[in-house]
């Protein structure tokens, strides 16, 4: 008797969950034309927003070990690589694979990245600057943030922060434009830089790689 009870039981829950997932369909059914519309309203606006945004560039530099416990593989891979960079002091591989992980930790630092962008005056460019206008090569300043006739900053600060970009909201800014990389195959370290103007980020990019080529020969 009980385990007629419990096959009982059994299939009135099989039977509701049926009949739940009908009801369901019949309302996704009946509600389809607003389902559609909400979905198409929101597909336009991404459009929209897409269209307005600036276009930005990216420009890469590919860096190989100077020292390398393998010259040939060195060679072969310059030669295949237009302009190939060298990052001073650090081996391919081998018991100096360290060193290069060091290397690109450096790069993705505060305290290297601040110091990159005080050496090169990036402050403007990197916080001020929304777009560029590629006819006549020059970035757009947008004039709440900086005023360009007096060269001073202007912005409403949020809470705790001073009217200049702390040092913390520029490195923030730098490194979500910047992207550091490396193949563990090859032992080639991929530095990236995003900007509105390629100009700029492929100036940024040599820039950078020297900065820590030299920041690597002095340690």
């Amino acid at each position: 008797m009980q385990n007629q009870i419990q096959s009982d039981a059994q299939y009135s829950t099989a039977y509701d969950d049926e009949i739940d997932l009908r009801e369901l369909f019949a309302v996704l059914w009946a509600g389809r034309n607003l389902i559609i519309s909400v979905a198409s309203l929101f597909a336009i606006v991404a459009v929209i927003i897409a269209l307005t945004l600036p276009n930005e560039y990216k420009a890469t530099a590919i860096i190989a070990p100077a020292q390398s416990n393998n010259g040939s593989m060195l060679g072969g891979m310059a030669s295949q690589f237009g302009g190939l960079a060298s990052l001073a002091g650090i081996n391919i591989g081998g018991e100096q694979g360290g060193e290069t992980l060091e290397a690109m930790e450096i790069m993705q630092s505060w305290g290297f990245i601040k110091a990159f962008i005080n050496k090169n005056n990036l402050s403007v460019e990197l916080f001020a600057v929304d777009g560029w206008d590629r006819g006549a090569n020059q970035l757009s300043i947008d004039s709440e943030l900086y005023d360009i006739d007096t060269k001073q900053w202007v912005r409403s600060p949020p809470p705790g922060k001073s009217i200049e970009p702390t040092s913390w909201e520029l490195y923030k800014h730098f490194s979500q434009r910047l992207s550091v990389s490396s193949d563990k195959k090859t032992g080639l370290v991929s530095v990236s830089i995003e900007y509105f103007s390629p100009l700029v980020a492929k100036e940024w990019v040599d820039l950078f790689v020297v900065a820590i080529n030299t920041h690597m020969r002095e340690r």
